[in-house]
């Protein structure tokens, strides 16, 4: 709801002015912005051209103030800064005529304005100047935003360590704030764009070290925001950034089940492996195979923990993965590298390491033609039409492993072509 930008009428000269106001009001609280802005518009045409200060006090501002918010409503940035600007220069409160409740106000819009066109400079000093001067007894703004609006603006101007002040304020202070889980990943999401920008990994690993608990958001609705941290982690693991881009995917918050769990165990598989983290690979492919799958899949589960397993020497372990595997898939490709170590040999240093590329993730994948086609496609770098094929599979797969597997690439695909 709009709040009630009421001009008093005894500061009207003009009774066409209070009825324009009231129906401008009318089409704001109804969101016809198009509508109002036009009212607004009109008033400013017939009252404001000959010293509107002087005939209607610092409450005339107000109608700027309007006027701006129907601007950005529309998304005309460069329309509402100057209104801002307006309400805020030209229609100061003073002595005993406190008539433009706004008037400080408009500064923490003028900034949000200079957001929307990203002129982040302009931004951040409106802001800036909005906390030096604003009527802390009588404002009533939102806060947590407000953090997460500046934090941003300090990371788009390349201020990493600015931004994180900023964020971790919103963050720390969510519940009172309060701070919308929406505004987090958001900023969470132009601190990962400096960071690959400026491949400054410590950065992100230490923000995530001191923030993992707000930012998986366990407590209710991180779900929601499963496919952006995919997103951000295949961004930074493309960059070159193995161990930061394990942080991120650790990060995600699956609620589809086993299924879900199965998507990011794999992801962290490939990205310990890449990283050199044989251990923690092992780790990850022991709990895949705890999830089962189909007999492709745990096939792969198994192979690889026998490999991974070799290559830690942990020999009694790789005896009885290898063992299983010959059991259950009497006709595994697999047998012939594994045959001799089965009989007792020690193959650690043969075994060998297969090479993990950052095109796809191995050993799980479907192996239905429809899946195998559009992945084929994906690695052809044809990302536009692997993501209309990989969409289509994941509508018929809902709620199994093939559509949440397709779910991801398609969420790759849209990555790989800049679709946000």
């Amino acid at each position: 709801m709009i709040l009630c930008l009421w001009i008093r009428p005894e500061l009207l000269v003009a009774e066409g002015l209070e009825v324009l106001a009231e129906k401008s009001q009318l089409a704001m609280n109804q969101e016809k912005w198009e509508q109002a802005l036009g009212d607004h518009e009109e008033a400013l045409s017939r009252f404001g051209r000959n010293e509107p200060y002087e005939s209607y006090g610092a409450q005339f501002g107000s109608i700027y103030y309007r006027k701006g918010i129907c601007e950005m409503k529309l998304k005309r940035w460069s329309a509402a800064m100057h209104s801002f600007e307006i309400c805020y220069r030209d229609f100061p409160n003073r002595g005993a005529d406190r008539g433009n409740r706004f008037h400080k106000l408009a500064l923490l819009k003028w900034g949000e304005a200079a957001m929307g066109a990203e002129h982040w400079e302009l931004a951040k000093s409106r802001f800036r100047k909005f906390v030096d001067e604003r009527e802390k007894t009588d404002d009533d703004f939102p806060k947590g935003a407000f953090y997460v609006n500046l934090a941003i603006c300090e990371y788009q101007l390349g201020n990493i360590a600015e931004g994180n002040e900023n964020l971790e304020i919103a963050i720390h202070n969510k519940v009172n704030f309060p701070t919308p889980d929406a505004g987090i990943v958001a900023a969470f999401q132009a601190l990962v764009r400096r960071v690959v920008e400026t491949k400054n990994e410590q950065a992100l690993v230490d923000f995530i070290g001191k923030n993992r608990g707000e930012l998986t958001m366990d407590h209710g609705g991180g779900a929601a925001y499963a496919a952006v941290y995919l997103k951000l982690a295949g961004d930074v693991l493309a960059s070159g950034m193995e161990g930061a881009a394990l942080l991120v995917y650790q990060l995600v918050n699956f609620t589809e089940g086993e299924s879900g769990s199965a998507i990011r165990l794999t992801a962290l598989a490939l990205i310990h492996e890449r990283n050199g983290n044989v251990r923690g690979a092992f780790a990850a492919y022991r709990l895949l195979e705890g999830y089962g799958g189909n007999d492709a899949q745990r096939e792969d589960h198994l192979y690889h923990l026998v490999r991974t397993a070799a290559w830690l020497g942990e020999i009694v372990e790789a005896r009885i993965y290898a063992r299983r595997l010959f059991k259950d898939f009497p006709k595994s490709r697999y047998l012939g590298e594994l045959e001799d170590f089965q009989k007792g040999g020690d193959l650690a240093d043969e075994l060998p390491r297969v090479k993990l590329s950052n095109e796809s993730i191995p050993s799980v994948l479907p192996k239905t033609r429809e899946f195998v086609s559009a992945l084929d496609l994906y690695q052809g770098r044809k990302y536009r039409e692997a993501q209309a094929v990989f969409a289509k599979i994941k509508v018929a797969g809902a709620g199994q492993s093939d559509g949440d597997y397709a779910g991801f690439y398609e969420i790759e695909c849209l990555r790989r072509v800049g679709d946000w």
